[in-house]
């Protein structure tokens, strides 16, 4: 679900190695679950939070 931009990317400039990633088309269209993955997540929370009190 992610790439390296490009080999250059992967040059040996600093230690340790930096390497910089982009999300794939597939990894774009994955947030939108994890978006409401994170929703459900959140609201999950305040009822459990509330329900202690």
């Amino acid at each position: 679900m992610y790439k390296i931009r490009n080999n250059e990317d992967c040059s040996g400039d600093t230690i340790p190695v930096t390497v910089e990633y982009e999300l794939t088309k597939s990894g774009h269209a994955f947030r939108k679950v994890l978006d409401v993955m994170l929703e459900w997540g959140l609201e999950h929370c305040k009822r459990v939070i509330y329900k202690k009190k």
